[in-house]
């Protein structure tokens, strides 16, 4: 195990991470609440066409979307490419 020097603050450096991390959440999910965006299931309904359509369009990087904690997310306004 790696050790620190004994200048460095263990549970001072764990709680700068901490913090690095809980703000990228907000970010992220304060980017998604002002963009607005759809489950796939919604995305797919809303457009008349099937999941299936949907998460391959995804996976073939014609239609975009985000990932969020476990909800993968698309904006309303997006377009499947091609």
């Amino acid at each position: 195990m790696h050790q620190l020097p004994n200048d460095i603050d263990l549970e001072k450096l764990i709680e700068s991470v901490v913090d690095k991390v809980a703000d990228r959440i907000h970010q992220r999910v304060a980017d998604a609440i002002q963009r607005k965006y759809v489950s796939r299931e919604d995305f797919a309904r809303n457009r008349g066409i099937g999941l299936r359509s949907v998460d391959r369009a995804i996976s073939e990087g014609r239609l975009e979307s985000t990932q969020i904690g476990r909800r993968r997310l698309i904006p309303v306004d997006a377009v499947i490419r091609g």
